[in-house]
């Protein structure tokens, strides 16, 4: 079923100024509010990659979290302000970190995957890209200090990584959720939570390019994704209790609600992690027809 039809580095001399202006929300002072607009056509989705990928550390499992975006749209910056805060933390856990790795995409070297196999599944953040080549990943302002010495929760209320709205990485490409299902997006972080039982809670705010040029932030304030990797911080989904996907909101759909009754699955079509009586009421409302435009 488709459902999208610590310190900071030195940045280069010559990019301080790019940077500011692409990044305005980690300023003191706010931007104009004409420059930009808001959109809820932006959320996010997890891939569950693989359970115990790293050997002799207890129970984990590795999420790529990505950005859903329409078609032709970008993310050029994941940040926090004031407003919205940048927050990814492990609930029951700690993130994994690999002494060859880094906070962000641009210090995988796959090169070394050879030597510390288990680099492959750091803990980072990113625009696109899994490791450092073809990579332009910047950052500002964000204190990776205790993300990186002990795995704990990433936040920042002024800071931001980002790339130029130039670099292709932040282009939308085609990918599959936990659930199997298919949209476009473009991958901001690679997450492996150590725990037996753990998941993932932040929120965040992400900044891109529509598919006209213009500029636009989604404030995603509270997303939570679970064991299984089901999140509920989708965008808003035409059709969306078309559970079995064949246009058609009925019984068959209503029979998927049941037979996940209360597990939180990817049947949870009201995506608050629960497959209960509100989605029951969600079928029931869409009955018949349903198309997606």
């Amino acid at each position: 079923m488709d459902w999208l039809g610590g310190d900071t580095p030195v940045m280069r001399p010559a990019l301080i100024s790019t940077a500011a202006a692409l990044c305005p929300f980690v300023l003191a002072q706010p931007a104009p509010a004409s420059w930009f607009f808001t959109t809820s056509e932006v959320g996010l989705a997890a891939e569950l990659v693989g359970t115990d990928l790293v050997p002799d550390i207890g129970s984990n499992r590795t999420y790529r979290i990505w950005a859903v975006t329409p078609d032709n749209w970008r993310i050029d910056a994941i940040a926090g302000n004031g407003s919205v805060g940048m927050r990814f933390e492990a609930i029951g856990g700690t993130f994994y970190q690999n002494s060859f790795g880094g906070p962000t995409s641009s210090a995988i070297n796959s090169g070394f995957f050879t030597l510390a196999p288990s680099l492959e599944w750091d803990s980072f953040l990113t625009i696109g890209r899994l490791t450092a080549t073809d990579n332009e990943l910047l950052d500002l302002g964000i204190d990776w200090a205790a993300f990186e010495a002990s795995g704990s929760a990433l936040e920042t209320t002024n800071g931001s990584v980002f790339i130029l709205p130039t670099d292709s990485q932040g282009d939308s490409v085609p990918f599959s959720d936990s659930c199997g299902r298919t949209g476009k997006g473009v991958l901001i972080a690679q997450l492996t939570v150590v725990g037996e039982g753990a998941t993932l809670e932040g929120s965040v705010l992400l900044q891109g390019g529509d598919d006209f040029g213009q500029t636009y932030q989604a404030l995603i304030t509270d997303f939570s994704i679970d064991q299984d990797g089901v999140s509920n911080a989708l965008p808003e989904v035409v059709c969306a209790a078309d559970i079995s996907g064949d246009n058609e909101v009925d019984i068959f759909d209503l029979l998927h609600v049941l037979e996940h009754w209360y597990d939180g699955s990817c049947e949870d079509i009201t995506r608050d992690l629960v497959v209960g009586i509100d989605d029951i009421y969600l079928v029931i409302d869409s009955w018949g027809s349903c198309v997606a435009e």
